[in-house]
């Protein structure tokens, strides 16, 4: 098996989650070249673990089917891509991987997934507020909507309001894409430029004569902000885990600098997708005080979007 290759279903699998039930996702754009598995014809009574059992003796072992098959069914019409994997057709042309490929996948799969491959929490941290968007705000003018799509609704409307700095994560058939930790005011407003991406209180040289005196004698409170917008089509709940300010300010540096290809090919109209932010809220009652996380908000996520005038944003595509 080609490194390439390896890497490049690694990465998918990562991507998909690769558990059984779900669907998996595209296949990478650039496909490998031929490997030394070969070609079946699904037939009547089929099921991939069955498959699978049949050829590597672990019925578990189905994802490296998926996988392998749908990288090399981008360039090969003769094979059939699987959306889903509880679902394939009599007749279908399906690339099963030699027993060599399989086993080299899943492994080097499991040990990248116990190494926290991926940095974003799923299921997320329990949020201080959230919001469902509308699917009308981000559905394409054509009619028809991939993920892609709705990354260039988001990053067009968060763009427009400032937020030039975000990461993407896979997540189960979707993607999440984190904002920069932003300081607000208490009503969820951005506070002034200069401020607005910094936690810490500016030196009294950048002060006005009012703004130097307040600080000495009045408490200095500080708030903050970070949202996550979640996009994929199965329900979730959120952790118990309670984020920490730099796990959060971290999210930033830890995922990608573009949302992948084959998540960008995913259909958005497919039954259950939902856009859901995700608010998580942090305060420092003084400076004394350490910035910490607040799980309840002080607003609802609603208001959050108003206030960063990214709601604004999202209503305007739907004119």
């Amino acid at each position: 098996m080609s490194k390439k290759l390896l890497s490049l279903l690694i990465l998918a699998a990562l991507v998909a989650g690769i558990l059984p039930g779900a669907a998996i996702a595209a296949p990478p754009s650039q496909p490998p070249p031929p490997e030394e598995g070969t070609v079946y014809t699904v037939q009547e009574g089929d099921w991939l673990s069955r498959i699978a059992e049949e050829e590597y003796g672990d019925p578990l072992a189905y994802p490296a089917i998926v996988l392998y098959n749908n990288a090399l069914a981008v360039e090969d019409s003769a094979l059939t891509v699987i959306a889903d994997p509880d679902l394939i057709g009599v007749g279908w042309s399906i690339f099963i991987p030699s027993v060599e490929e399989a086993e080299a996948l899943l492994v080097a799969t499991e040990a990248l997934a116990a190494d926290e491959y991926l940095d974003f929490p799923w299921p997320p941290p329990a949020a201080s507020a959230t919001e469902v968007v509308d699917r009308e705000y981000l559905e394409a003018e054509s009619g028809e909507t991939r993920l892609r799509d709705v990354d260039r609704r988001l990053t067009e409307a968060l763009d427009a309001n400032g937020y030039f700095e975000t990461s993407y994560y896979p997540i189960p058939d979707g993607f999440a894409l984190v904002t920069k930790m932003e300081q607000i005011h208490p009503d969820g407003r951005p506070v002034e430029e200069s401020r607005r991406w910094v936690r810490d209180a500016p030196p009294f040289s950048q002060l006005t004569l009012p703004d130097v005196i307040a600080r000495l004698f009045l408490p200095q409170p500080g708030f903050y902000r970070v949202i996550a917008f979640t996009i994929t089509p199965y329900p979730f709940d959120q952790s118990g885990i309670e984020v920490t300010p730099e796990q959060a300010e971290a999210w930033l540096k830890s995922g990608l600098n573009m949302l992948p290809p084959y998540i960008g090919a995913l259909d958005f109209s497919r039954e259950g997708y939902t856009c859901t932010a995700l608010i998580y809220e942090f305060e420092r009652p003084t400076e004394a005080h350490e910035v910490t996380f607040q799980e309840k908000g002080r607003i609802q996520g609603r208001t959050h979007l108003v206030r960063a005038g990214l709601w604004e944003s999202f209503e305007a595509f739907a004119q």
